[in-house]
């Protein structure tokens, strides 16, 4: 009989702990929030849901970026650490850095106050996406304090490859100098850069700036920035001298 009391024990402890692991697995599939680490605290990450995900496979890859660009608006918290390699101002070393940005939609007035700025006719384009961009930034070491602000418009050209368009992007002043900048951009949607990645290239006077955007998730992205020396004979694809490379976590708050 002690026997039997203890098989029958044993059993009702292995079906709870099957049961137990998978009530575990499941909650760890279905629900829309993870945790994220960032800096010392947990945010909440929060994922798209199947239909939603059906839903925008279906959609153009225009129609994608242009999701993902009203995605960007609210707060973001961003820490960051730049590593410079003979750099004409800062010379080598590593460097961190907090940056709080505020981001809002614009509107068709401020569209065209952009393009306006900057010389360029969209009136051939169907629509151009854009937002106005305002940040705090301390750099750690250095104790440097950057406030500044920019509007931003994106003009979409004709998708050429499968998942991937370009553009012009536009703003009212630049990273490098304050006053209005035409560059180009690739967008890249879904697959392995989660809810699409952004890709941002601006040839200063000394400076090709290429900066980059990758939503994770709704309220996680990763940004990283690469500045090369622009040489004016090399060929505007040819960068190869990196003076700044930086990267970093951006939560929504």
């Amino acid at each position: 009989p002690f026997v039997t009391e203890a098989m029958a024990l044993l059993k009702i402890c292995v079906v709870s702990s099957l049961l137990a692991l998978a009530q575990g697995f499941s909650c760890a599939f279905q629900s829309p929030l993870l945790g994220l680490r960032h800096g010392s605290r947990s945010v909440p990450v929060h994922g798209l849901s199947s239909a939603r995900m059906v839903a925008e496979a279906s959609l153009s890859t225009k129609a994608v970026f242009e999701n993902f660009i009203e995605r960007q608006a609210g707060s973001w918290a961003s820490e960051r650490t730049y590593h410079y390699f003979n750099n004409p101002k800062y010379g080598d070393g590593v460097e961190r850095s907090t940056t709080v940005f505020d981001v809002r939609a614009l509107d068709d007035a401020g569209v065209q106050e952009v393009a306006e700025a900057n010389k360029f006719d969209t009136s051939d384009f169907e629509s151009c996406p854009g937002f106005s961009v305002s940040y705090y930034t301390e750099m750690k070491d250095r104790g440097e304090k950057i406030r500044a602000s920019t509007n931003v418009v994106f003009v979409t050209e004709e998708e050429k490859v499968d998942g991937i368009i370009e553009g012009f992007y536009l703003r009212t002043s630049g990273y490098e100098w304050d006053q209005p900048t035409k560059a180009r951009f690739t967008f890249r949607r879904g697959g392995d850069v989660g809810l699409g990645q952004l890709q941002m290239k601006t040839f200063y006077d000394e400076v090709v700036s290429v900066d980059q955007i990758t939503l994770l998730q709704e309220n996680t992205r990763l940004r990283r920035i690469v500045n090369f020396n622009r040489r004016p004979q090399a060929p505007a694809d040819e960068l190869t001298d990196a003076t700044l490379v930086g990267f970093g976590v951006e939560v929504r708050t």
